[in-house]
């Protein structure tokens, strides 16, 4: 700080020195002109005034390279931080690190995984995806692994073992186990499977609604060829159903039924 000071009070010392000598040189000539006014012409006297006001311009230029150095030369302060703010912001820094280093890359692949899942439509396009009903109480009815319109898709038949169960007469039925919820937002909502029939008596098609069965479709009793049957579930939309295939067995005539590929279609189109 005392150097500052000497250096600045130097500057101070330099300036009012050229400012005097520059002065002197002004009167001096100003003396001039006025003891000799005869020789002395106005042209002379322009030439004085410029001489020195081109004195006072370089003295000023001479100030300002002055003043230039003396800020260069002074040294830059740094204000110190305070000890306390320093160590808490490297404490709030360790706790970030330490943050973000506890997930793992597992972790970090799980989250990015639920949320890519969760982020898929649900069917192709925006689409809902098809019901496929599969688990069945069966009565009198087995699965088959073969024998079917469809490679490799569940089918079931009716198995009119009378003489087994030591009976004139029942009923054959076969009961999807879990409801199935109509969404309201379907469009076309339908309860499609494929079939062939051999029976007695008409088969019948019946549904569960809100605790009551109704019968939708009497399929008759004899389709020697596959058939895809559809079913239109619109009037049901917004409800829960359960779907019931039954025919009548017995009476010392047995009766052949085969259903396959059952499913519930958001968006039915009949070709």
């Amino acid at each position: 700080m005392d150097q500052q000071k000497r250096s600045r009070f130097g500057l101070f010392g330099l300036k009012a020195s050229i400012t005097l000598a520059l002065l002197a040189l002004f009167f001096s000539s100003l003396a001039c002109a006025i003891e000799l006014p005869g020789n002395t012409s106005p042209a002379n006297a322009t030439d004085i005034a410029r001489s020195v006001e081109s004195t006072l311009n370089a003295e000023t230029v001479a100030t300002m390279q002055a003043q230039q150095t003396l800020d260069a030369s002074m040294p830059v302060v740094v204000p110190t931080e305070d000890p306390g703010v320093s160590e808490t912001l490297q404490a709030q820094q360790a706790t970030l690190d330490a943050q973000a280093t506890s997930l793992s890359p597992q972790a970090t692949q799980v989250v990015a995984t639920e949320i890519s899942l969760a982020t898929l439509p649900p069917g192709p396009g925006g689409a809902p995806e098809v019901t496929a009903i599969t688990a069945w109480k069966m009565y009198f009815w087995v699965p088959l692994n073969s024998g079917c319109k469809l490679s490799g898709i569940p089918c079931w038949k009716l198995a009119d073992d009378w003489k087994t169960a030591q009976t004139s007469s029942g009923e054959g039925v076969l009961t999807s186990k879990e409801p199935i919820m109509i969404e309201s937002s379907w469009e076309r909502p339908y309860l499609v499977f494929w079939y062939k029939c051999l029976l007695r008596r008409a088969g019948e098609i019946d549904i569960q609604v809100d605790g009551d069965w109704i019968m939708v479709k009497n399929l008759g009793n004899l389709r020697s060829e596959w058939v895809q049957e559809s079913i239109d579930l619109q009037p049901y939309k917004g409800k829960q159903m359960i779907v019931r295939f039954l025919s009548e067995i017995g009476y010392y005539q047995q009766s052949t039924w085969f259903v396959q590929d059952v499913k519930i279609v958001p968006n039915f189109k009949q070709e």
